[in-house]
């Protein structure tokens, strides 16, 4: 298959047809290595109803620091964030804060996605030294189903 090429896979239409809630898709590009590349989660409802998301069950997450480098302009963190839960944690925005306010600019590999349960992904963040404070900095979670988690670096 070349790079530019399409090819149909399949029809959501026969899969989620008898479907009456919220349905959630994950489509995962792979490479001939099998590793994913790309991921994207898209949310379906039949009439366009998705009052459903506002019952979502809570998911709690954990978030663990892989490794933090300090560079001369710039400070790097890697950070793996898990889902231990058995409920899908959507739409997960991490934020990097100093006095309980989002340090900006900040840049990030990912931002709003989807875990699923037990599912984690690596992220990596990076901030101009410039704009970070003397003061601790520390990882902030949320999401749509997901209480906003504080955690120490």
């Amino acid at each position: 298959m070349n790079a530019s090429e399409v090819r149909k896979s399949g029809s959501l239409k026969n899969v989620l047809g008898n479907e009456t809630g919220i349905s959630f898709v994950v489509l995962e590009l792979k490479n001939n290595a099998g590793k994913t590349v790309s991921q994207n989660v898209y949310w379906f409802s039949p009439g366009h109803n998705f009052k459903e998301l506002n019952q979502m069950p809570e998911a709690k997450l954990q978030a663990r620091i892989i490794k933090t480098e300090k560079l001369k302009n710039e400070t790097q963190w890697t950070i793996q964030i898990s889902n231990p839960t058995g409920k899908l944690a959507f739409f997960i925005n991490p934020q990097m804060t100093e006095d309980g306010k989002e340090i900006f600019p900040s840049f990030w590999s990912d931002n709003y996605f989807s875990l699923a349960p037990n599912e984690s992904t690596t992220i990596s963040v990076s901030i101009p030294n410039a704009k970070i404070g003397s003061n601790k900095i520390k990882l902030a979670i949320s999401g749509w189903n997901v209480n906003k988690q504080m955690n120490s670096l």
